[in-house]
């Protein structure tokens, strides 16, 4: 897994998963090796985006926010 930011991968795996759990996304797991894991924003999800957007001005967010927020790359 690529790091985004300093968190750790502990930290976004736990995140991730955390909003999986309330339905801001869905976990698309591939079977190869090595294993792929692919995270989509449902639409509640996506409906979070102006409200990031809105946290994200006059600062840099380096976390998951940014991948919600589609400014950052998340693999």
């Amino acid at each position: 897994m690529k790091s985004i930011g300093n968190e750790s991968q502990k930290v976004l795996t736990s995140q991730l998963r955390d909003m999986e759990k309330n339905g801001l996304v869905v976990r698309k797991v591939y079977d190869e090796v090595p294993p792929g894991v692919e995270y989509l924003l449902m639409d509640l999800g996506r409906s979070l985006k102006p409200i990031l957007d809105a946290m994200a001005v006059g600062q840099k967010i380096t976390s998951i926010a940014e991948c919600l927020a589609g400014t950052k790359l998340c693999t």
